[in-house]
């Protein structure tokens, strides 16, 4: 009897669950009907066609700018019209051939892709790329690329690229390149290159160059070069070149040319020249030429002319206007010792 009696309950709650449930056409702004199978008491259960808003399960052909919200998982099954007027917030799963709202937070993966007009906060899969008019926190991955109008936080994967407006926060990894127009902050892997409009702070990886329009705090590796616009302090690894336009501070190594806008503080080496517009400190080498008004450390090259040199210079051709110090060479030139010292083999020597 007392199952008999939980049997009736349950019909009677299914029959009023599709009592309560909408079969109908809701009229909108633009006069167009929305068609829908609602399975739903006050909008919670299951919506087939273009529902406006379900907490559950929502299946519909093609979404539009009169979907409202889902909170649980959202299936479009095609493309979502080209409509500027997309308001959704999806709170849960996207899974279908393309995924768009307004925001989306949670995880949504597109066959082809799929974006948000204004964020993307959670997860972001599409086969040929993922993008956000506003920020991406979280994870986005694109087979062609993934982009963001603003901010990028977190772990994002492009097939040719990633690229954000203003700041990116963690992760990037572009099988062509990786940008930024504001500031980078993290690891970023490039196939070709690796750029940020302003400040650079982390790892950077680039099959041909890294480089940023200010400041570079960290670690640069490019195949074919590394610069800043103003300060670099970390290591550099450029396979031609390496630069600043201001001031360098720690490890730098240019494969032909290392070439500074002002000061360079550390290690480095230059291919065939190295050369900082206003001083050098340190040791620093290269197979040609070494060049600066001021230096104060170990020089080691081919040839190193220098207008005031304090410290050591092992080089075939020593050339110093002011020494104070040792030059240790084929030819050493000493510009303010007595006349018959200027010019001496092996061994020069100024105080």
């Amino acid at each position: 009897m007392q199952k008999q009696v939980y049997v009736k309950l349950l019909c009677v709650a299914i029959i009023a669950l599709f009592s309560v449930s909408a079969l109908s056409a809701q009229e909108q702004a633009q006069g167009e009907k929305t068609r829908a199978l609602n399975l739903t008491i006050r909008d919670y259960g299951i919506g087939i066609g273009n529902s406006p808003r379900v907490n559950g399960l929502r299946i519909n052909f093609r979404d539009d700018s009169r979907l409202e919200s889902v909170n649980g998982l959202n299936v479009p099954l095609w493309l979502p019209r080209d409509d500027e007027n997309f308001r959704s917030v999806i709170n849960g799963i996207s899974l279908g051939t393309a995924f768009r709202s307004r925001n989306l937070n949670g995880l949504h993966i597109g066959l082809l892709g799929g974006g948000a007009d204004n964020s993307i906060n959670g997860i972001g899969i599409g086969a040929l790329g993922t993008g956000a008019g506003g920020n991406i926190i979280g994870v986005t991955i694109g087979g062609l690329g993934s982009g963001s109008g603003n901010d990028i936080k977190g772990l994002g994967v492009g097939g040719l690229g990633i690229g954000c407006g203003n700041d990116f926060k963690g992760v990037g990894i572009g099988g062509l390149g990786i940008g930024s127009g504001n500031d980078f902050q993290g690891i970023g892997v490039g196939g070709i290159g690796i750029g940020s409009g302003n400040d650079f702070k982390g790892i950077g990886i680039g099959g041909f160059g890294v480089g940023c329009g200010n400041d570079f705090k960290g670690i640069g590796i490019g195949g074919i070069g590394v610069g800043c616009g103003n300060d670099f302090r970390g290591i550099g690894v450029g396979g031609l070149g390496i630069g600043s336009g201001n001031d360098y501070q720690g490890i730098g190594v240019g494969g032909v040319a290392a070439v500074f806008g002002n000061d360079f503080k550390g290690v480095g080496f230059g291919g065939l020249k190295f050369e900082a517009e206003n001083s050098i400190k340190g040791v620093t080498s290269s197979l040609g030429i070494i060049e600066s008004p001021d230096y104060k450390g170990l020089a080691v090259a081919s040839f190193v002319n220098v207008n005031e040199f304090r410290g050591i210079s092992i080089a075939i051709f020593n050339k110093a206007d002011k020494l104070k110090g040792v030059q240790l060479g084929a030819i050493n030139y000493a510009g303010n010792n007595p006349v018959p010292l200027r010019l001496l083999p092996l061994m020069n020597m100024g105080f």
